[in-house]
This record gives C-alpha cells, structure tokens and sequence, in this order.
C-alpha cells in the first residue's frame, strides 16, 4: 500500500484557505436585516438643540415582520431598542452613537410605509438659526413679520429657507429686500418679474458662490416672501 508525501506548500495552503472561511463566517459586521430603498427628504437640517435628517421609505410584507427585523438590527445588552405606538404608527427607537434614531412604519396597501428620523444633539444649532434670522430680519422693513428659519444641507451646500408676510401696502417687498441685498453685494442674475404674471415673482442674486432666491406674492393686502439663501 502506498502512502502520498507530505507536501507543505499544500498544506499551508489548506490552512490560509480554511482560515479565510473562518474569518469570514465570523465577520463582525452582518449586514443589516431591515434595508427599505429610502429617499432623503430633509438632510442634516437645524432645530434649536441639534440637527435632524429624515427619509421616507416603502416595504413588502408585514409591519410586525419589519418591527422584528430593525429590532434585530438593532439589539443591545446595554442600551436595547425602545418600542411604542403614536397615532396609527408602529415606532421603534435608538441610540446610534451620539444620535437619536426613530423609525416609523404603518401598512399602506400590499405593504408598508415608513419614516427614518436621526436627530443629533448640536449646540451650535441654535445659535447659527438664530444668526440666520437676524441676517434675514435686517432685510425686511419693521412692518414685516418672519417666521422662525430652517437650514439644511442641499448638494454639499448649506441653504436656509425664511418667510415673511406683511400688512402693508405702500412697501413692495419685492424692491424693498432687493435693495438691502445689493447693498451687501449681491448682483441681481435673473428677474421673471418682467414677465408680469399675477403668480409668485422670483429674483436671483448672486454673490461670490452664494446664492439668494426670491419669492414674493401677494393675497388682498398682504404680501409674503419667501427667501431660499444657498452658500
């Protein structure tokens, strides 16, 4: 009876290939069970306190089903997932790091339907909505009144929304903010105002990679704006 050689090379070869199994069977990070196709609809936007990104998404099978895989995901000895109902919505929460996580979820038809909130403690937040809203404040006439400004990012830049309504008849505030803006240094780039339609007219300014869209219309004899500011 014959007896095959030992043949190291082929036998360390064995090992590294056994070994690579093994680490890879015992990879730390499994892919999560829970993975609906989400689309960002708000992206690390400032509320007073922190920032919050919220998407929306849609899912086959069954609430209870998604519930118990996002609660598998996200299992932990110290810190486990906290589980509740508000107005029709299934919602489970979590610590992810420094950030609060929330999803919602509710059958809608064949499946569900569902909404991903993070929200992340930030105490610069409110200090830069608040400077947001003096810049904007300074733009309008004392008659004005603005609502309180919302910032997120959009593309890599961030772009703050403002709204303001006024009373007053005799000032156009149309002319009356786009005089303020050029005195900062903005160039007016596009006016669809010399279309002369009754609906909302828009103007453009520029200013060294900023850019300042402007909204304002008119209902009896109030008059809003809205201001989207992109830098």
């Amino acid at each position: 009876m014959s007896m095959n050689k030992f043949n190291p090379a082929r036998s360390m070869l064995a090992v590294m290939l056994l070994a690579g199994l093994g680490m890879a069977s015992m990879s730390p990070h499994a892919a999560p069970r829970f993975q609906p196709h989400e689309q960002m609809l708000m992206t690390d936007s400032l509320l007073p306190g922190g920032r919050v990104s919220i998407s929306q998404f849609r899912d086959s099978g069954s609430v209870e089903d998604a519930m118990r895989r996002l609660e598998e995901d996200w299992v932990s000895p110290d810190l486990p997932p906290m589980r509740s109902q508000r107005d029709g919505w299934q919602v489970m929460t979590h610590m992810d790091g420094d950030v609060i996580e929330t999803v919602e979820m509710k059958r809608s038809g064949p499946g569900i339907e569902g909404r991903r909130i993070r929200w992340k403690p930030d105490q610069k937040a409110e200090a830069a909505l608040a400077e947001d809203e003096r810049w904007f404040k300074g733009l309008l006439p004392a008659t004005a009144r603005p609502m309180p400004a919302i910032s997120h990012v959009d593309g890599g830049h961030r772009t703050s929304t403002f709204v303001a309504s006024t009373d007053d008849s005799v000032v156009r505030l149309d002319n009356w903010i786009g005089r303020k803006l050029q005195k900062q240094g903005y160039q007016l780039i596009s006016d669809s105002r010399e279309g002369g339609g009754k609906d909302a007219q828009a103007t453009i300014y520029g200013r060294q990679g900023e850019e300042v869209v402007l909204a304002v219309s008119k209902q009896g004899n109030r008059q809003f704006a809205v201001m989207h500011w992109r830098r």
